[in-house]
């Protein structure tokens, strides 16, 4: 399904009039097919809601990370409630 919604949105297949938001969706959709069809992005999605790049993002800063991990241990405390 997601493999249709990726050329569905390709701007190389839109009309003109739709080109702008098939250039904001398709990279979207294109990080989402590869995250769901790569196991291990999949686990590490499904396990922490974060994405590889916004992990990225969160080490830059020993401050940052240690935020993030407050976070996901606080919304995976809330769930077993």
């Amino acid at each position: 399904m997601l493999s249709l919604k990726k050329l569905i949105w390709h701007p190389d297949r839109v009309e003109n009039e739709k080109k702008d938001v098939a250039t904001q969706k398709f990279p979207i959709i294109s990080k989402a097919y590869n995250i769901i069809n790569d196991p291990a992005k999949k686990k590490f999605y499904d396990s922490t809601g974060l994405l590889d790049d916004d992990w990225d993002k969160v080490r830059r800063s020993k401050e940052d990370a240690q935020r993030r991990c407050i976070m996901i241990f606080q919304q995976k405390m809330a769930q077993l409630k």
